[in-house]
């Protein structure tokens, strides 16, 4: 004879969570250009890899990934492989209780390992009706934030403050992990790892996607002298700013100060 199981609640919450849109998105043309999320936004890449650029700031992605978008900043995918994803927005005055409990913020956004959930949501997503899809989309996203393990970590907080170093400080040429390190007080391999397997790339591209972003940015701004760019966006070498920004655009300043002017 099979025993009753009856678990309880601890936390009982009277805020209203909302759950807009249920999508499956599989056109690059839409997910390639730069949005402003309107509500907070769960995606679950079920295909492909690549990075998704939440204000300007990198989140690099693969299949299986569970990642989220807060609600008023641009995000935009550039896919290294064909990519697709479904997501959910969603709102409420429950949302950052729940953003609380789980440990998901701006620093704290990319969850691996929820393979087995694409499927899930697919289905469920494909088979909705009308009358049911609110209760669909809820379920499914609180059966996705279910599967996410809290639980203080204090890699959080040194990731937190390496964002918060590099981002007032990304200009500064003598920037490296070496040198947060020093003002961390901690072995400089030791954040080198960490960052790399938290944020899925090592410090030194995170630091140079920024720097060439930035450069981008005063090129557009109207700004065309290669060397002051180059110093402006931490180079203190501008053949060798040229040579870095040509392997992440594809092309050197100058092309691109031409094209622009196109």
């Amino acid at each position: 004879m099979s025993k009753n199981i009856c678990k309880f609640s601890e936390f009982i919450s009277l805020n209203r969570l909302t759950v807009s849109n249920f999508v499956h998105e599989t056109n690059k043309n839409v997910y390639s250009k730069e949005s402003v999320l309107a509500q907070n936004r769960a995606i679950l890449i079920s295909t492909g890899r690549g990075e998704i650029y939440f204000s300007g700031k990198v989140c690099p992605y693969t299949s299986g990934n569970l990642i989220f978008g807060f609600k008023g900043e641009t995000m935009k995918c550039v896919s290294q492989a064909d990519s697709e994803y479904m997501y959910l927005d969603f709102d409420g005055l429950r949302c950052e209780e729940l953003f609380h409990r789980l440990n998901i913020n701006h620093y704290s956004r990319c969850f691996q390992n929820f393979e087995s959930v694409v499927p899930l949501w697919f289905e469920s997503l494909a088979r909705a009706k009308k009358e049911t899809i609110d209760l669909v989309s809820e379920s499914m996203l609180l059966y996705a934030l279910s599967k996410i393990i809290s639980k203080p970590d204090k890699n959080n907080c040194i990731l937190e403050q390496i964002f918060e170093l590099t981002d007032k400080s990304f200009t500064d040429s003598k920037l490296s992990i070496e040198y947060i390190s020093k003002k961390l007080s901690y072995n400089s391999k030791y954040l080198s790892h960490l960052f790399k397997n938290k944020v899925g790339m090592g410090y030194n591209e995170y630091l140079r996607n920024m720097r060439i972003k930035f450069a981008i940015s005063l090129f557009d701004s109207g700004l065309d002298s290669i060397k002051n760019v180059a110093a402006l966006s931490g180079y203190n070498d501008a053949l060798y700013f040229s040579s870095v920004f040509k392997k992440v655009v594809g092309m050197t300043p100058t092309q691109y100060l031409n094209k622009k002017d196109c």
